[in-house]
């Protein structure tokens, strides 16, 4: 190894690059004949980039297979690492190789030099890699052949795929997923592609799963003031398919900041939720049926005025909200998280 870094600085940089034209261009004859002539070039990386090894690149020659053993046949080391940990497995599913490429190189490793747990520097690992690469192919092949516990067969690859920024590729990797046996996705696959403005697959997402991110994407095009067209179908699904208790929510969460605010200072001081569950209904400050949960060291006229304020800014609204969410799987308190946490602050100062 020693060596092999002392080569990596003395070899001229024309050398090293004509050597990685020559692979990735898959000419057998050239990369022999420079080779032969500088044998030092053969375990040397390109220093004023990422340091990959020409074994590396032969895994994206036209003739990969061919060219690998060229380059081992004239004392290529088998475990080289570029700057960023990727080794020869990994950089070769972060490029898309094609999964006969894979095959042989499993084959080819008997004595433990690439393990399926590696990971680069930045923690991705083969299926996470092959994902960004945009081959779906290569994803398939290694979804069947890494053993379940070593990566994450589930929603790390979805995001994965939607780093590459490719949204027909996410597409048709959600199409192949709904044909096998998965975990649902987690809730950042739909932010993400949200934030992406990944449209289509986000309409894809709740087809997926109507509850869960037709709920995500309802908020999103409510509390962001817009409604893409794409996305129209979405919310109107979620209408259409979400049981009566979640149509309690979606009430709320439609409702302005602002008036949101109202609502958090109220949940935080009176805490209805209890009576919520109980079935009564706040429905005027003089409801004899109404049990205000006392807040400690807080005076009574400032508690008055915040319940005021909220019926007076909410009005019929607030009667709605009260009414729509007794037996709510979601409690005021988890709808308006942020918004309470905004009212402590605000009642501290």
């Amino acid at each position: 190894m020693r060596d092999q870094h002392k080569t990596h600085y003395v070899a001229p940089h024309a050398d090293v690059m004509a050597l990685a034209t020559a692979v990735l261009d898959g000419d057998l004859n050239r990369v022999r004949g420079i080779t032969e002539e500088m044998r030092s070039l053969i375990n040397t990386g390109d220093r004023w980039k990422k340091h990959v090894r020409p074994l590396m690149l032969a895994t994206r020659s036209p003739n990969p297979i061919a060219m690998f053993e060229l380059l081992v046949a004239h004392g290529a080391l088998l475990y080289p690492t570029d700057r960023a940990g990727h080794d020869v497995m990994l950089y070769a599913c972060a490029h898309g190789v094609a999964p006969a490429m894979i095959d042989y190189l499993v084959q080819l490793d008997k004595g433990g030099l690439w393990t399926w747990d590696a990971r680069t520097f930045q923690g991705d690992g083969h299926l996470a890699l092959a994902c960004r690469s945009g081959n779906l192919a290569l994803v398939q092949h290694l979804d069947g052949l890494i053993p379940a516990g070593t990566q994450s067969h589930g929603t790390d690859m979805v995001l994965a795929a939607l780093d590459a920024n490719d949204e027909e590729f996410v597409l048709r990797l959600l199409a192949w997923w709904t044909l096998t046996p998965r975990l649902p996705l987690d809730a950042a696959v739909v932010r993400t592609a949200l934030a992406t403005k990944m449209l289509r697959v986000t309409s894809t997402l709740v087809q997926l799963d109507p509850l869960g991110a037709g709920q995500i994407v309802f908020v999103f095009c409510f509390r962001e003031a817009r409604m893409e067209p794409t996305l129209a179908c979405c919310c109107a699904t979620y209408k259409r398919r979400v049981t009566w208790q979640h149509t309690r929510l979606v009430f709320a969460l439609a409702l302005p900041t602002t008036v949101c605010r109202v609502i958090a200072r109220y949940v935080y001081q009176f805490k209805p939720i209890e009576h919520l569950r109980g079935g009564v209904l706040p429905l005027s400050p003089d409801d004899p049926r109404r049990r205000i949960v006392d807040v400690p060291n807080k005076p009574t006229a400032e508690k008055a005025s915040i319940r005021d304020e909220f019926l007076t800014a909410t009005g019929n609204v607030g009667d709605t909200i009260c009414r729509l969410t007794i037996a709510s799987s979601y409690p005021l308190q988890a709808i308006f998280k942020r918004d309470i946490a905004y009212a402590r602050r605000e009642l501290k100062e």
